[in-house]
């Protein structure tokens, strides 16, 4: 006997994604929680740089994207990529999420300091007068 709609239950279900909502066609399910995802786009010298800083290509099970007609393409082994526009692809890669931790910590501090000279310049430069008041969303620890 064929389900019908009715009688297909919700779990059964895909999730609706409604008309106007946005499609998340770059989304990632099924990496590990130990490793950070990060899709790489392959120009200039930007794939080696980013295995220089320890990522790697991603050649598991995935699921990528909300369901649409066209799939996903594989190369070779499995590795994961996707066509993002002008001739342009982006490959699938993960790097521990120790690794990406630091190099977020170190972003962090980076960006502090220059909006610490920033600021500081805005505070003290000749002529001014007032008060400023500056409001951040780099998290500091």
């Amino acid at each position: 006997m064929r389900k019908t709609n009715q009688d297909v239950g919700a779990s059964d279900r895909p999730k609706r994604v409604p008309i106007n909502g946005s499609r998340d066609i770059m989304n990632v399910r099924g990496i590990p929680p130990e490793l950070h995802p990060c899709w790489v786009n392959d120009t200039d010298n930007n794939i080696e740089r980013y295995q220089n800083a320890g990522y790697n290509f991603w050649t598991g099970e995935v699921v990528v994207g909300d369901r649409k007609i066209d799939s996903d393409s594989q190369i070779g082994s499995g590795v994961i990529s996707k066509n993002v526009g002008n001739g342009v692809t982006a490959f699938l890669m993960v790097v521990p999420v120790e690794i990406y931790n630091e190099d977020q910590k170190s972003l962090q501090s980076e960006l502090a300091e220059k909006e610490a000279v920033l600021f500081r310049s805005m505070k003290q430069g000749e002529g001014r007068y007032g008060d400023i008041k500056v409001t951040t969303s780099v998290v500091k620890e």
